[in-house]
């Protein structure tokens, strides 16, 4: 029903029904199809006179009674027993067309009262049948008229031949098979594209688009007029339109799935020039997916049309606009919403120059102003640039024993920089290498640098201060067999040592054990201190009796190599021999010692929790690396889709370009 909802509204067009063909493609070739657009003819005899006597809005029948306000109609008799008409008419098409759809066929005895249907046979199918053509309401003949005596649109089925052995050019192909018909039959001069779940919600727009080729001074230079892409059912906070976009209604181009794209393109590097308009009432109104399913298979059609290049410029603008514009509108909005800021309105700048339009046709990204939007995207950019160095510093420096530790550590963090900085290659070329009005000012590098310094100045201050409250500090990852001993010398009498340790994993990928490890601690005269049994994590911390070396002895009982974090941290206060220190340093140090002791515990802690992480990630290895590969794979294909893609169009252009010069 939204199918003839569509033709009905696009029927009663307010203007002159003889001079209006309405064509329905039906790729299909569904015999119920037909049936409906015969009923949907039947009620069009008096769905238009009813339009064109009470000025009707929108003239497709369903959302029309949804929207009519029904204590405005009871005021007017005459205009409540037309509409219970109407509605009655209406339901009884309705009824027919569904219970012919519940049944899956055309019963015998309609089948008997329309020659039509003798097209259709046992063995047509979707994807291979015949043509079928037929012209439901001819506007020539005479006896094709409405309820009031007025000439009914012509109106005309057609499902175009469609054999599996041969490629049918989706859309277009459809399109191009109607303009041959259509061109003998009523042979219009102008077209109307409109998919079937769009249908017409204004009856004068199909005026305001003839105004616009019509136009005496640019009508000869306009190919195509194109409205915009309305929807009528989009939630309060559209929740799949964000990520779909308007295309053009205008389609008749092979070799791309976003034909109609592709064919508006095509036409405008002609020379010819297109029109948006968009009136005060909307021209056509739609469905919008209602589900995540249906949002996904779209995107994947219109992301299947787009070329390779098209596809990373959306990955660039996604990133450049999340990190910057993004940022400043939330800013700025919390600001507003505080009471510390007024709302403004800021003009975006629409000419350009020649230079500044050429680099735009070479598709040279252009900056040129000086912004707080550049000078974020810029430190973004280079601070990535110097995270991706280092990685590769401390790479070389380590030799090949390094690059494998980085790679096993950091594998995922140096991809996702590496495509960061292909993404930014432009905004690089625009800071360091370019030299046109376009590349980015000096005193975005200058800023960006001072971000930099600024950044690194911070983590530096931090760092120090945190290695200043850890200083005699000591950390080591280990894998133990079965003993294993480490000394620590302990420089002053009386000092307190903290020592932790967590068991990391058990080397054995079938095997898992709660089995903990055995730790004694030795003084420097060789006298026990402490002793941990079967523990897989602990924290312990002492008074040193004497100055010197301290050992600590590890234990492994399990038959299977275990991993181990050790750590220790001596604490030391130099105000233990100096005077006055119970009323001037005690209550300070007493606070740094809490510091101390809050930033080892956020150390022990992240220790535990990487133990557990990587325990998990023993289970899961075999998993990750097997998806890790099939999405290799599947990217691989995907680009190799896309090049060949390229390929094949520029083939059909080159084709396309010989032919157009013989």
């Amino acid at each position: 029903m939204m199918v003839m909802n569509t033709v009905l509204s696009v029927m009663a067009y307010d203007y002159p029904t003889e001079k209006l063909s309405v064509y329905l493609s039906d790729d299909g070739g569904s015999e119920l199809t037909y049936y409906a657009l015969m009923e949907a003819a039947e009620f069009a005899k008096q769905w238009i006179p009813y339009c064109k006597k009470y000025s009707v809005e929108p003239r497709s029948p369903s959302a029309y009674f949804v929207s009519i306000d029904s204590d405005a109609v009871d005021c007017d008799d005459n205009k409540a027993n037309d509409l219970a008409v109407i509605k009655k008419s209406y339901k009884h098409m309705e009824t027919e067309v569904e219970n012919a759809v519940k049944l899956g066929y055309i019963s015998d005895e309609v089948r008997s009262k329309q020659k039509g249907f003798s097209q259709w046979d046992s063995h047509s199918s979707k994807r291979d049948h015949d043509t079928y053509l037929q012209v439901v309401i001819d506007g020539r003949d005479p006896n094709a008229i409405d309820v009031e005596g007025i000439v009914l649109p012509t109106l005309v089925y057609l499902a175009r031949e469609k054999r599996p052995q041969y490629h049918h050019n989706y859309k277009a192909g459809s399109m191009n098979a109607l303009i041959r018909v259509s061109s003998n039959i009523s042979n219009g001069k102008v077209i109307l594209n409109v998919d079937c779940d769009m249908y017409s919600n204004n009856s004068m727009a199909i005026r305001d688009a003839l105004c616009c080729l019509m136009d005496e001074e640019k009508g000869h230079e306009v190919a195509f007029v194109q409205f915009p892409q309305n929807f009528e059912n989009l939630t309060k906070n559209e929740l799949y339109i964000p990520f779909m976009r308007t295309i053009s209604e205008v389609g008749v181009k092979y070799g791309c799935a976003v034909e109609d794209v592709f064919t508006g393109l095509s036409i405008q590097c002609h020379g010819w020039k297109s029109v948006y308009l968009n009136p005060t009432r909307k021209a056509f109104l739609g469905v919008a997916p209602t589900t995540l399913l249906q949002m996904l298979v779209q995107q994947k059609r219109w992301s299947e049309g787009g070329s390779a290049l098209g596809w990373w410029n959306d990955q660039r603008m996604w990133l450049y606009k999340r990190s910057s514009s993004y940022i400043f509108s939330f800013i700025d909005t919390m600001l507003y919403l505080l009471g510390y800021s007024d709302s403004a309105f800021v003009i975006t700048a629409k000419t350009s120059d020649e230079d500044e339009s050429q680099r735009y046709e070479k598709e040279i990204l252009e900056f040129g102003a000086s912004s707080p939007l550049f000078t974020v995207l810029a430190t973004l950019a280079v601070l990535n640039l110097y995270c991706f160095a280092g990685f590769v510093k401390e790479a070389i420096s380590l030799g090949s024993q390094g690059i494998a530790e980085v790679y096993d550590t950091m594998a995922l963090q140096i991809l996702l920089c590496g495509i960061l900085i292909l993404i930014n290659l432009p905004l690089y070329q625009a800071l360091y290498i370019r030299k046109d009005k376009g590349k980015l000012p000096s005193s975005i590098a200058l800023k960006s640098m001072a971000m930099q310094i600024g950044f690194s100045s911070c983590a530096a201050i931090i760092l120090l201060a945190f290695l200043l409250s850890l200083q005699g500090a000591f950390s080591i990852r280990f894998v133990i067999d079965r003993d294993e001993c480490f000394s620590h010398n302990v420089l002053y009498e009386g000092d307190t040592v903290h020592l932790s340790f967590v068991v990391i994993k058990v080397d054995a990928s079938w095997h898992y054990t709660q089995d903990g490890v055995d730790l004694v601690v030795k003084g420097p005269s060789g006298e026990q201190i402490h002793e941990l049994r079967d523990k897989t994590s602990e924290k312990y911390e002492f008074v040193t009796r004497h100055k010197g070396i301290h050992q600590f002895c590890f234990t492994n009982k399990s038959p299977y190599h275990e991993t181990i974090d050790f750590d220790i941290h001596v604490s030391h206060f130099t105000y233990y021999d100096q005077h006055a220190k119970d009323e001037h340093f005690n209550p300070l140090l007493e606070q740094i010692s809490k510091l101390e002791e809050a930033l080892y515990n956020i150390q022990f802690e992240q220790h535990w929790l990487e133990a557990q992480t990587e325990r998990q990630a023993i289970v899961n290895e075999a998993m990750s690396r097997r998806a890790i590969h099939k999405a290799f794979f599947e990217s691989a294909g995907l680009v190799g889709a896309s090049v060949l893609q390229v390929y094949l169009l520029r083939r059909l252009f080159e084709r396309k370009l010989g032919m157009s010069r013989v």
